[in-house]
């Protein structure tokens, strides 16, 4: 007797690289961030970002990958797309040529 496995939705994710800064101008995550969670929130991430990069350390640990990991789980997960796309066109808008949808 074969097992039923419920199906899992598919779920549709895009990632942005901005090599040459023609999308946007400069660093556009941590404005994006703060847009998002507010200024307080942010940090408070960012703090526990830190702390969990202390206790995960080790030789060749990206970094920033690590921390940008932890910043977008804490501040991004369960969110709706549709609570996003007021604070990244905000982001956007004021950080130079940004793209919009």
């Amino acid at each position: 007797m074969k097992a039923k496995h419920a199906a899992v939705p598919l779920r549709k994710a895009i990632a942005v690289f901005d090599y040459d800064n023609t999308l946007v101008k400069g660093d556009s995550l941590w404005p994006f961030l703060v847009a998002v969670a507010g200024w307080r929130r942010a940090c408070l991430a960012l703090a526990i970002a830190l702390i969990r990069l202390m206790f995960a350390w080790r030789k060749g640990l990206d970094v920033r990958t690590f921390v940008k990991d932890q910043l977008l789980r804490q501040l991004l997960a369960g969110r709706r797309v549709e609570d996003l796309l007021r604070p990244s066109r905000k982001c956007g808008a004021g950080r130079g040529n940004a793209v919009s949808s």
